[in-house]
């Protein structure tokens, strides 16, 4: 029997769950949380089990004899991934904008939607991104854990002699999404929630931060790695896992030539990269979920309501009060069933007698 039979039972749990997602009676809002949870617990799958997925021989070169089962394991893995994302794509997604949640394109948002997105982003977007280089000149950047990045194409303009950025032809920025929501509303007169993407509306903005570049492509990705319970990584502080990288998700549209490039500094080998038609992260669903649905339904974090500490003196009153009770009480029971000191004449007699009669 090989070691990836527990792996394989979750795979069908979770596939249970996919099942529950697509299940007509599911209202339709919680199908997105559902969604949400599938995608955290693939997350935490990698992060687990990654570097044993990811292994294609043993430590002595050959193949291992369970290699069989996590080749089916990886198989099995691959096409859950891609039912999940299809079916956001081309089942919930209509299904939530017949119910007035919509995920716009920046190309489809209107003229005053536009000026709207101009100004949040100058005002809370800009001061929260760091575009990072790659070239030969700079290590590959660490990448974090489930966090969402986008891989921009650059190229110099005869204007880059005034720019302050090395010269690169790729550069990674991070998307905060920890700090700003994922899904950002966008006011519409036509539907009650309106919503454009965090990623999207960077990359509307990118020639304001490569100032003397033109920007060619811009991609997203998002990199899982290893907790270390089975390989060799471990977990920062925030407990966020921080080993070696087990996955990278991609966007369709990703030049082989900057996949290859991110694989190469992440050191991953191709069966590790999931192209995808939507968007990474499908978590974040659970901010969607959160913005769309009224507070009595949405599930805000548990707060813990505070009892204030018994005064010492009052306890010291109870516990003394309860102690002489229980002393009245034992010499009451006491009292009870002691015989009398003393008998009057002729009781037992008495007694005999009416044992007699009634016998």
């Amino acid at each position: 029997m090989f070691d990836s039979v527990r792996p394989l039972s979750w795979l069908d749990s979770n596939c249970r769950v996919l099942a529950q997602v697509r299940d007509p009676r599911v209202p339709l809002r919680e199908r997105m949380k559902f969604l949400a949870v599938l995608s955290a617990n693939i997350d935490e799958f990698f992060t687990v089990h990654g570097v044993k997925l990811a292994s294609r021989r043993g430590v002595d070169g050959e193949r291992s004899n369970d290699r069989s089962g996590w080749d089916e394991l990886r198989t099995r893995l691959r096409q859950l991934v891609d039912e999940h994302h299809r079916y956001f794509l081309d089942e919930l997604r209509p299904l939530l904008a017949g119910d007035g949640i919509v995920l716009l394109r920046t190309e489809q948002a209107s003229e005053a939607q536009r000026q709207y997105l101009d100004e949040y982003f100058r005002r809370a977007v800009l001061p929260a991104l760091t575009p990072l280089a790659i070239d030969p000149g700079h290590p590959f950047p660490h990448l974090r854990h489930g966090s969402v990045y986008l891989a921009a194409r650059l190229w110099a303009s005869d204007s880059s002699a005034r720019s302050t950025f090395p010269r690169a032809g790729l550069s990674m920025i991070h998307v905060p999404s920890s700090v700003l929501p994922r899904f950002v509303p966008v006011p519409d007169s036509v539907r009650p929630h309106a919503f454009v993407l965090l990623d999207h509306l960077i990359q509307l903005h990118l020639p304001a931060l490569y100032r003397g570049y033109e920007v060619l492509s811009s991609h997203s990705i998002r990199v899982t790695r290893s907790s270390g319970r089975l390989g060799h990584g471990r977990r920062d502080e925030a407990g966020i896992p921080c080993g070696p990288a087990v996955r990278l998700e991609h966007d369709v549209s990703l030049p082989a030539d900057i996949l290859a490039t991110l694989l190469d500094g992440l050191e991953l080998s191709g069966e590790s990269a999931y192209a995808a038609r939507c968007f990474a992260a499908f978590g974040d669903l659970h901010q969607l979920y959160a913005a769309v649905s009224p507070p009595r339904l949405a599930h805000a974090p548990a707060r813990s309501r505070a009892v204030p500490a018994p005064d010492i003196w009052s306890v010291v009153q109870v516990d003394s009060a309860a102690r002489e009770a229980t002393r009245r009480a034992a010499r009451a029971e006491a009292a009870h069933l002691s015989p009398s000191p003393q008998a009057r004449p002729g009781q037992a007699s008495d007694a005999v007698e009416q044992w007699k009669r009634w016998a």
